[in-house]
């Protein structure tokens, strides 16, 4: 049997249940006993969990590049867990915009699968930018308006029904329907980064 400490999210195995390796996207194992992971199939990109057992053989080690070629080739094709799994990947200072716009991708795309993490992306994203710009004036923190997030409608909408300061019983956090314009706005920003 594979350890599950050896099986981390980038690689490519072969599993015992079909012929079409996967790769493997999740980074902590779920399940009531903690024996799934969250994979996609390497031809098809839809999701799957597999159980530890099922796992044969490492195909590849961790090769970002690929796995974040064939995740946006998904994301492309609609794919809300792929965006999702884009969001969490380019979530650093330098690709943070990417990561925004990945993450309302996946909102717009599959809102019931995705909605109970949108605060914490928001507000993070918020924080992250106020800093960034210093927006506080006499103790009130203003909306970073030089930064991206002014051009994100459902961020703009957060700020404007909650601030800072949402609590999940407040109300419904608004999300916009056009995903494929978020997956164009991420893939934008990151032709700019590579220049």
């Amino acid at each position: 049997m594979t350890d599950k400490n050896f099986i981390e999210d980038g690689q490519v195995w072969q599993i015992s249940s079909q012929k079409t390796p996967v790769v493997v996207l999740g980074n902590c194992w779920v399940g009531e006993n903690n024996d799934y992971i969250w994979t996609a199939n390497r031809r098809t990109g839809k999701k799957q969990y597999i159980k530890i057992g099922q796992f044969v053989q490492m195909l590849e080690a961790k090769d970002y590049p690929s796995t974040l070629k064939l995740c946006r080739k998904w994301a492309q094709k609609g794919y809300s867990h792929v965006m999702d799994w884009l969001g969490w990947f380019f979530e650093d200072d330098i690709h943070g915009e990417a990561s925004i716009w990945f993450y309302v991708a996946a909102l717009r795309r599959n809102r019931e699968a995705y909605i109970e993490y949108a605060d914490r992306v928001f507000i993070d994203a918020l924080q992250s930018e106020i800093a960034k710009f210093n927006t506080s004036k006499d103790g009130k923190v203003g909306f970073p308006m030089r930064s991206y997030l002014r051009n994100v409608p459902e961020i703009v909408a957060f700020w404007n029904d909650y601030g800072l300061f949402y609590h999940s019983d407040q109300g419904p956090i608004r999300i916009g329907r056009n995903w494929q314009e978020a997956v164009i706005k991420a893939e934008e920003f990151l032709t700019k980064v590579k220049k």
